[in-house]
């Protein structure tokens, strides 16, 4: 939402009308005087009433912003839940298999590893990001196993395993940019990329990391610096795999 100043438009518009009352007669010039201090009383009521509606649009605007960011935390919660529930309905439909097989011994097994990769990069550039907030990756090129949520811009860990992750960033001329490797947005980063401030056109960093995860472990790339930007189409991307699971 934009707010607009419309009390320059109101006191021209009024100056304009008298003016042309005036100079077609049908407003005495005495008459001037004792008409435009009525408009300025009526002109104030207006301005005050249109500060009044302004504050009222800003303080809705903010509190629209506050919600879409914790509409974002719930997405991202409830896709690491959903991700737990799928791992624990695995679990016991191994442990099924695995006592119906065994005949009625009680065995924990764990089934077979299924493929989890994926690589997304930023579709649009994304701008004056805060500190911690999480870059977006929209742009899906593959998800084998659905781990990877694009909405979020987070990666959810479906088995304990030890995973390889890498990243790509390309920063805005002019900005000296930090960005991290977090997971479960501990403050203990993973990974660092320092992409130092260029005037004359944008830098590019990278990083590759491997990570011991368990199941449900969140994995995301943040902003450190305040003011954060980086390239969208495809220049700054996101990508991730399973190397073999760990029991």
């Amino acid at each position: 939402m934009m707010r607009h100043n419309y009390k320059l438009h109101i006191v021209a518009m009024v100056t304009c009308i008298i003016s042309q009352l005036v100079q077609g007669g049908l407003l005495p010039p005495e008459e001037v005087q004792t008409e435009a201090s009525s408009d300025r009383k009526l002109i104030q009521q207006l301005i005050d009433r249109l500060g009044a509606m302004e504050t009222r649009e800003a303080r809705l605007e903010s509190r629209v912003n506050q919600l879409e960011r914790t509409n974002r935390q719930l997405e991202s919660e409830l896709f690491r839940l959903d991700q737990l529930a799928n791992q624990q309905k695995g679990h016991l439909e191994s442990i099924t298999n695995a006592t119906i097989h065994g005949h009625g011994r009680s065995e924990r097994a764990v089934g077979p590893s299924k493929p989890i990769a994926f690589t997304a990069w930023a579709q649009n550039d994304q701008l004056d990001m805060g500190i911690n907030q999480n870059i977006q990756f929209e742009h899906v090129v593959n998800n084998v196993g659905n781990a990877y949520n694009s909405h979020a811009g987070i990666f959810v860990a479906p088995v304990t395993g030890i995973y390889v992750f890498s990243v790509t960033t390309l920063a805005y001329p002019g900005i000296q940019a930090y960005y991290r490797v977090s997971v479960n947005d501990s403050s203990d980063s993973k990974a660092w990329i320092f992409v130092r401030n260029s005037p004359s056109q944008g830098e590019q960093g990278a990083t590759t990391v491997t990570l011991i995860l368990m199941s449900g472990d969140i994995v995301s790339v943040k902003n450190l610096g305040q003011h954060g930007a980086v390239h969208g189409g495809g220049f700054t991307s996101f990508s991730g795999f399973l190397l073999y699971t760990t029991v």
